[in-house]
């Protein structure tokens, strides 16, 4: 079951449209990476007449630099529709810099319109949002994708990005990967749902379609398993290509088929059920759950074990948990998984359709 807002046939075709015209006025976003302090790049990218958008961590440091330059600065706590209304309808602005972790983009995004530039800082690197042009909005309880423009430049810092200390760049870090390794149980759900014949017995071996779809999320879990080292300057840098090149591909196709599916309809289901602390569980940890059990049951009901061995080897490398008690550690109980799942199992995605707590404790359980 869906918790999102409704959205009209007529606003859906709207969308189409604006994907369409985004792509072709935008382009692409331009990654850039720099050792520019966030001082700096504001100095730079920054006008008496700039909207920035930041979280609570990054609102505080600005404040500091210098609140009576940055008059226009506004805090986010999350991508509230209501509190982008109100900003647009009220605050004059003739470009965003939007400074933070997703909320603070996705937030940054929808304020904008065609004639704005967007600049994006991200300050972590927890999910595959760095170079989108969609923004995920959230309304009382519900939630909503809508498109946004292609954002100019997504502007990578390594200081912003490793002031955290060790501990937090990988806790980030290992959601981002998390989040870009769903892609494998959301294609996985759009080839069921689009060709549910390579399913059946017999057809089509699963994976070699699977790599057709989602090649570059496949070479990454590959990339993990067998270069993967620590969460060096190195491995950060490269995080954030692969994340971008996420990014350019739904730009590209112009929907989020390939990159959310079931996994992260049971995300949203455990977070409106629990509502964690978004540090802990992160939303690739969430998403991680999902994945693994999408993996699990290819494994056990159509014969296709390797991508499950696979995904326990990338997730055990990067500290994404693969037990119930490391679970337990960040604040998520074996019940929490399977109440998000009795609703999220109500739609019509491979994980909907096939799921039992059966799969779910082969994934957790002893002898994984």
């Amino acid at each position: 079951m869906s918790h999102y807002y409704a959205v009209s046939q007529e606003q859906e075709s709207c969308s189409r449209d604006q994907i369409n015209y985004y792509r072709e006025k935008r382009g692409t976003p331009k990654l850039i990476f720099t050792n520019d302090s966030l001082n700096e790049i504001l100095k730079n990218k920054s006008n008496i007449n700039t909207l920035i958008v930041a979280d609570e961590y990054n609102y505080a440091k600005i404040q500091a630099i210098d609140k009576l330059k940055f008059k226009k600065l506004i805090f986010v706590r999350d991508s509230n529709k209501r509190h982008i209304d109100q900003v647009k309808s009220t605050i004059y602005y003739n470009d965003i810099i939007a400074v933070g972790g997703c909320s603070s983009l996705d937030f940054g995004r929808a304020c904008a319109d065609n004639s704005i530039n967007i600049y994006l800082i991200p300050s972590i690197l927890s999910t595959s949002c760095i170079s989108l042009n969609r923004s995920i909005l959230y309304l009382n309880s519900h939630h909503c994708s809508v498109v946004s423009p292609i954002p100019h430049e997504v502007i990578v810092s390594m200081p912003i990005l490793t002031e955290s200390g060790p501990e937090l760049v990988e806790k980030w870090t290992h959601s981002g990967l998390a989040d870009l390794l769903a892609n494998i149980s959301a294609t996985i759900s759009f080839l069921f749902k689009e060709k549910e014949y390579l399913f059946n017995e017999g057809q089509e071996d699963i994976l070699k379609t699977l790599n057709r779809h989602a090649r570059d999320c496949l070479q990454t879990l590959d990339w993990i398993i067998n270069d993967f080292r620590e969460f060096d300057a190195t491995t950060l840098t490269h995080v954030a290509f692969i994340l971008h090149a996420a990014g350019l591909s739904v730009i590209r196709r112009g929907d989020t088929a390939l990159s959310a599916g079931g996994e992260h309809e049971l995300y949203y289901e455990m977070q409106r059920q629990q509502r964690y602390d978004r540090k802990n569980p992160t939303h690739g940890e969430l998403v991680s759950i999902g994945t693994l059990v999408a993996a699990k049951i290819l494994a056990k009901k159509f014969g296709q074990d390797i991508l499950f061995r696979k995904l326990l080897l990338a997730y055990r490398k990067i500290n994404i948990p693969t037990a119930y008690d490391e679970l337990k550690r960040i604040n998520i109980e074996r019940e929490h998984i399977m109440k998000g799942f009795e609703v999220a199992r109500k739609n019509d995605s491979f994980l909907g359709k096939f799921y039992r707590p059966f799969f779910v404790d082969s994934c957790y359980g002893n002898g994984n």
